[in-house]
């Protein structure tokens, strides 16, 4: 599913890398990638968002009222109007120049008739061309594909990083159980040997209080016996 822009907090994380990106304001032929700088900035931010869906965002945002609750996104809303004002004065004015230059460089040739072969009717035209469409068509048809292209190669590269994190974050996950388990397997047989242990100890010095006592109690018979013989 793409990526849809649904919160005041996603705006204000796309308007913050146009600030500071600037893509209104980069030549004609680098804006595409501008905001595929933008796109991927926002990939890193949990964001699965593309080139397109970033521009026909700031794009509705421009169109939109400007007076809102969130004053963030507002300052950032005037900054990047500013640069797409100042991109359109920039842009005319580079077209304005391009053309006068195209203008004093052009010949000025007068139209020549070109005859016709003989048997030619001068209203017959060349009925192959008439279904195909304009070169500026055909042009602008290839670059949405190549977009469309670059979008998809986008998506599935961001989707592949994704992936591969989540896979990273697994492993980590079953590392850290596996060294939790095997600590408290350590522990567990240390614990066992420490009671062991202890229990030998225990074992030890009943005996040794149990030989004890038996030989006292030995040795005072003897001589309780001979004090009664004495006194009969």
């Amino acid at each position: 599913m793409a990526f849809r822009f649904g919160s005041p907090e996603h705006d204000v994380l796309l308007l913050r890398e146009v600030v500071q990106l600037k893509p209104f304001l980069r030549p004609i032929g680098s804006q595409e990638g501008a905001w595929r700088d933008v796109a991927v900035s926002l990939n890193h931010l949990g964001m699965a968002a593309n080139p397109r869906t970033c521009r026909d965002r700031t794009k509705k945002l421009l169109n939109n009222e400007m007076n809102e609750a969130n004053v963030e996104r507002q300052r950032l809303l005037q900054e990047v109007m500013k640069d797409f004002q100042g991109a359109d004065a920039s842009h005319g004015k580079k077209a304005g120049k391009r053309s006068r230059e195209a203008s004093r460089r052009a010949p000025n040739r007068t139209m020549r008739s070109i005859p016709l072969p003989m048997g030619a009717n001068a209203l017959d035209t060349d009925d192959s061309t008439l279904g195909s469409p304009p070169p500026a068509k055909r042009h602008a048809d290839a670059e949405y594909r190549e977009e469309k292209k670059r979008e998809e190669f986008l998506s599935l590269a961001v989707m592949r990083e994704l992936l591969t994190a989540e896979r990273k974050e697994r492993e980590r996950k079953e590392a850290l159980d596996r060294e939790e388990r095997a600590a408290r397997a350590i522990a567990d047989r240390e614990d066992k040997h420490e009671m062991m242990e202890m229990m030998k100890m225990m074992k030890k010095l009943f005996q040794t209080v149990h030989a004890i006592v038996t030989v006292e109690s030995k040795g005072m018979r003897p001589r309780w016996g001979r004090e009664g013989g004495g006194g009969d």
